[in-house]
């Protein structure tokens, strides 16, 4: 079975970039472009692993966090300052 992957990213080119180099590995991606699309497909599907930008239109990233992890989703984010915040543990990394 192929592992899922919620990628939650305004920036269209860096979404397709990840998206591509996923599907490349064998994932099957799913790109949200803002925060309220992003929690609806986090909420909804069965994912192996949700990946999310910190600054996102609409809902902002922590916020998709607090909300996701709530439901005890897995997922990790980052930042365009290159900073990364593993949200399984909701710590940063």
């Amino acid at each position: 079975m192929t592992a899922s992957i919620l990628l939650i990213e305004d920036e269209k080119h860096i979404a397709r970039v990840v998206q591509l180099e996923l599907q490349h590995e064998g994932y099957e991606v799913t790109v949200a472009e803002d925060g309220l699309k992003g929690l609806d497909l986090a909420v909804s599907g069965p994912w192996d692993l949700i990946l999310l930008d910190v600054m996102l239109p609409g809902l902002n990233g922590m916020e998709v966090l607090r909300r996701s992890a709530a439901e005890g989703l897995p997922g990790a984010g980052h930042h365009a300052d290159g900073e990364g915040y593993d949200f399984g543990y909701r710590q940063r990394i």
